[in-house]
């Protein structure tokens, strides 16, 4: 292959005679340039620079022939995207979307229920050192003084709230947080869980003590005595904190005291033992009024002391 570098045509060894080209290119160090069709593998040949060997080693590449210049304008255009393939990209996309998203929630929910059991046992371990400090007593759900609301969590008055009853022995005030609750709070910087008041941490009013806690040595069968339970009453559901036996009215069952399913229908629960089990039996629950909250069993077994 000849031919002069300036502005002569070359003729490719490989190509017919009317496939000739006007080169414009640029050749290296050693005299070699890069010729052939788009969309061929790399063709190298040596151009021999007989025509000015000292002047700008470029060439004119430019097909000739229009039928080779509409063959490189319909690769380019089979090389794009058509509209149909797009839509084909995209309805996969989704399909996999539809897939995966689901597979993601399920894992995500997992590991905050994960979380969940972990705060519940803290709890029960400082419920466990609170009774262990007091005689053996139950920490109590609730009592007033001085215009404060003491509750086993917080403390709720007039400049804010401080920590309640077990909060010298929790590590932080965050274990009171289901990090699956997202409801109202009624004022507590972190909720999600309620304490059996039915029978074992009592009631009170403004002025005393109506139904004092319970002492550890009265609880027959802790390994069935519900402590704590993730709690919330209503749709969507709302916190409160004190759960209720079937059969206590002082809240009403089904206003409030029932205990929330909101792990994708499970519910941690802390009993005296110490120890947290999830939970799928849902009882006494009104689909109506709260589908996601009910109790955990249909008479006080639960609950009670026996």
């Amino acid at each position: 292959m000849s031919g002069d570098i300036g502005n002569s045509h070359i003729k490719a060894p490989w190509t017919s005679p009317r496939s000739l080209f006007r080169f414009r290119g640029t050749t290296d160090e050693h005299g070699w340039t890069r010729i052939g069709w788009i969309g061929d593998p790399c063709l190298v040949s040596r151009v021999s620079r007989l025509a000015d060997p000292g002047g700008p080693r470029t060439t004119n590449y430019e097909p000739r022939s229009p039928r080779i210049r509409v063959h490189l304008r319909s690769s380019a255009v089979r090389n794009a995207f058509t509209l149909i393939e797009l839509l084909v990209v995209i309805a996969v996309i989704a399909i996999l979307a539809a897939i995966l998203f689901p597979v993601l929630a399920n894992a995500r929910e997992r590991a905050r229920q994960t979380r969940c059991v972990s705060n519940l046992k803290q709890i029960a371990a400082a419920w466990l050192m609170y009774a262990e400090d007091n005689g053996g007593r139950a920490c109590p759900s609730y009592y007033w003084h001085e215009g404060w609301m003491y509750n086993w969590d917080f403390a709720i008055g007039p400049t804010g709230w401080k920590y309640g009853l077990l909060g010298r022995y929790a590590k932080s005030g965050e274990l009171n947080r289901c990090p699956s609750f997202f409801g109202t709070t009624w004022d507590r910087p972190y909720t999600g869980y309620a304490y059996n008041a039915s029978y074992i941490g009592g009631d009170a009013s403004t002025s005393r003590i109506t139904r004092a806690p319970c002492s550890l040595g009265e609880i027959a069968q802790p390994s069935r005595t519900a402590l704590f339970a993730d709690a919330g009453f209503g749709n969507p559901a709302s916190a409160h904190n004190y759960l209720r036996a079937p059969s206590d009215r002082t809240s009403g069952t089904f206003r409030n005291g029932t205990v929330h399913f909101r792990h994708n229908g499970w519910a941690n629960v802390a009993y005296a033992d110490g120890r947290v089990q999830s939970t799928n039996k849902k009882c006494r629950y009104k689909p109506d009024y709260a589908p996601e909250c009910g109790t955990l069993s249909e008479d006080d077994s639960a609950y009670d002391l026996r």
